[in-house]
């Protein structure tokens, strides 16, 4: 199952807000860096939409554990994209957490 949830994960990286309403949950906490601080979902989407998703994502170390119906994933991610000064590099590491397959929580930890 977190094969599957890492490929959902890489999504949200990289798809836009109609991936985002239909995998994460209303009720979803978002634990973000720097300015925008613990966030509900209606934030998070606002934020999606303002920034915009990245053009590549590629994730190092991975770890995974699942505890009946719900999956905790942690890993280490790199988000590149076209800026208006060149490519932004945004590094980070991050827990989500999903219940029967749809996200419940997510924090970042910025690297970078």
């Amino acid at each position: 199952m977190s094969d599957d949830l890492m490929k959902t994960e890489e999504k949200f990286w990289l798809e836009g807000g109609g991936f985002f309403d239909e995998h994460a949950g209303d009720e979803t906490i978002w634990v973000l860096p720097k300015e925008h601080g613990i966030v509900g979902h209606d934030r998070a989407r606002e934020l999606i939409d303002a920034e915009g998703r990245w053009d590549r994502v590629e994730f190092g170390e991975t770890r995974s554990n699942t505890y009946g119906d719900v999956t905790v994933l942690a890993y280490e991610a790199t988000g590149t994209k076209d800026g208006q000064d060149g490519e932004v590099v945004y590094k980070a590491q991050c827990t989500t957490v999903y219940k029967d397959g749809k996200l419940v929580h997510h924090h970042q930890t910025a690297l970078s």
